[in-house]
Parts: C-alpha cells; structure tokens; sequence
C-alpha cells in the first residue's frame, strides 16, 4: 500500500469519525472502576479512537525476539 493511499484512508477514518462524533452529541454518564463522569459521548468516543491508535501503534511497533535470543 503506498503512502498516498494510506493517507487517503486515514482521511476517510477521521471523516467517519467526526460524523460519528457529530451524530452523538448527547451526554452519557461513565461508570469506570469506582469513578462516575458525565462526559459528551463525543469525547468519550474520541478517547476510545485515541487509545485504540496508540495500541495500535504500540503493538505494530513491537517486533519478536531474535532466534539466538529466545529462551529454550
């Protein structure tokens, strides 16, 4: 995939993501361990495509141990 399209498809993301974001403008409540935040569904869904990114990130960058390195 050549860099051109990838950046196309990038650009196609964010745009679903911002009508997403748009369409669900509502504030939801967030119940996270013993914490409760009433939040715009919009941020809470641009934090879950931001976390999901790095992940991402992180776990494409993350590469298996050499051979000679690996316990036998």
């Amino acid at each position: 995939m050549t860099s051109q399209s990838k950046f196309i498809l990038a650009g196609l993301l964010v745009l679903l993501a911002l009508v997403l974001m748009v369409q669900n403008a509502t504030v939801v409540r967030v119940h996270f361990l013993l914490w409760s935040l009433a939040l715009s569904q919009s941020l809470v869904i641009l934090l879950a495509l931001g976390v999901g990114a790095i992940l991402g990130w992180v776990g494409g960058s993350v590469r298996p141990l050499p051979k000679s390195l690996r316990p036998k």
